[in-house]
């Protein structure tokens, strides 16, 4: 009788396992974005480049990683920014806004003795601390910074490219509140006429705001809570205190607004921001889902005080590109189709495949925008798809072409096809295309 032997099992693979014990999960505070988000990020991204190009800023990058002394000298709250020790013994951060290393690059790169002004935009990841101690929060920043120039001119610059960001949102439910902080000299006045109205109130106000009266009555003023919002709204106008200088750069930014068409909500009140002089600003949006800032800036010259530098002047807008993104969706935004390529290749079969590939890059190397869609869809349906990317040209290779050495070009537009031997189709794709 012959011997019979058992098979072996085969090895169970230790991750698979793990993965159905215990799936694993992405870190609470961070989020996975998926192709159909990046569809629509990628949109509003490009348009953030484009419109700061147009407007003159070009893109700078600070490191993610700063020293202890930067991170903390720019964080307003306690407990964050969180904290690294170096072998050598130096405490670093992970950066929890931009800012602050934008300054202190603009220092360390000797750039005001390169440009008299510089204008600067970002799109860069930041961490942030969670109240719970265990959890980091990550996200994308994007601003506009401009340095070395008092002109109001900039302001309104600024204010227009940030309106024409939202456009997009549906500019009924974006708000621009403006207002002014004024100075160092005409802001204490006001400070101490603010802290007059609000006494009798104190214990009015929500927690934070009653705690921090004293120091900076200002924080009211900028409270998002119902409470402070409707005392807030009882206070002297802060802008029948603004002086004379203030009071102009004022003027000539809402002038400058006007001349732009761009609407404003003139705020009459001021900002708990200490650092801010004169103009400050925010854009608000308004949905019936929710309602929420997606952006905010000031002037901030003394900022550089906290570098060590003496003021200079400085005007920045920045928002949270998560927060515009939720808001372009409840607005119901839909990515515009943008022509991506001028041929799409479409094989059909392993060996059309080979030969298409081949073609692929020498049309690549030539200069030629092209697209593959190699995709398991019928050739009707990757038809179907070059039309939807406003592809003008179609080329197929399927067994009998690549056999022949010929390449079926067809016009994505009307329908109409003819063959061309390999060794022309260059030439005939080009003269089609116009070049």
């Amino acid at each position: 009788m012959p011997k019979v032997t058992s098979t072996p099992k085969p090895a169970q693979n230790p991750v698979m396992e793990i993965n159905l014990k215990r799936p694993f999960k992405k870190l609470p505070g961070q989020v996975d974005f998926l192709h159909e988000d990046w569809r629509d990020m990628e949109f509003l991204l490009e348009k953030i480049k484009k419109l700061a190009a147009s407007f003159g800023f070009v893109r700078v990058e600070p490191p993610l990683l700063e020293s202890a002394e930067v991170v903390n000298a720019f964080h307003k709250k306690a407990g964050e920014p969180l904290l690294y020790k170096l072998p050598n013994g130096q405490d670093v951060s992970l950066r929890t806004g931009v800012l602050g290393g934008l300054l202190r690059m603009y220092i360390e790169s000797h750039t005001p003795e390169k440009e008299l002004l510089s204008k600067w935009y970002y799109l860069s990841p930041v961490v942030l601390q969670h109240q719970n101690p265990h959890q980091l929060v990550t996200g994308l920043e994007y601003g506009f910074e401009v340095i070395g120039e008092e002109n109001a001119i900039f302001d309104a610059q600024i204010l227009a490219l940030a309106w024409k960001l939202y456009a997009s949102l549906g500019q009924d439910r974006v708000v621009l509140e403006i207002g002014s902080r004024g100075c160092e000299s005409c802001f204490p006045e006001y400070q101490q006429t603010l802290s007059r109205a609000l006494a009798d109130a104190k214990y009015s106000l929500c927690k934070d705001c009653a705690m921090t009266l004293a120091k900076n009555p200002a924080r009211v003023l900028a409270c998002e809570q119902p409470e402070c919002q409707a005392i807030a709204a009882d206070v002297p106008a802060f802008i029948d205190y603004l002086d004379s200088a203030c009071a102009s750069h004022l003027t000539s930014v809402l002038e400058a607004l006007d001349e732009l068409q761009v609407p404003y909500v003139l705020s009459q009140t001021s900002t708990e921001d200490e650092y801010a002089k004169r103009t400050f600003f925010k854009f608000k949006f308004n949905h019936p889902q929710d309602s929420f800032v997606l952006s905010r800036g000031s002037r901030h010259d003394g900022l550089f005080g906290k570098l060590g530098m003496p003021p200079r002047p400085a005007l920045g807008l920045s928002g949270n590109f998560e927060v515009m993104l939720r808001a372009w969706r409840l607005a119901g935004g839909q990515p515009e189709t943008v022509r991506r390529a001028d041929v799409a290749f479409i094989p059909l079969g392993d060996l059309g495949a080979k030969k298409a590939l081949g073609l692929f890059s020498y049309f690549w190397d030539q200069g030629v925008a092209v697209v593959t869609l190699c995709d398991e869809h019928n050739l009707k349906a990757r038809l179907q798809q070059a039309a939807d990317l406003k592809v003008p040209i179609a080329l197929m290779v399927g067994q009998k072409e690549a056999l022949e050495g010929t390449v079926i070009l067809r016009d994505v537009k009307s329908g109409m096809q003819e063959v061309f031997p390999s060794e022309r189709i260059l030439s005939e794709v080009k003269k089609r295309l116009g070049e």
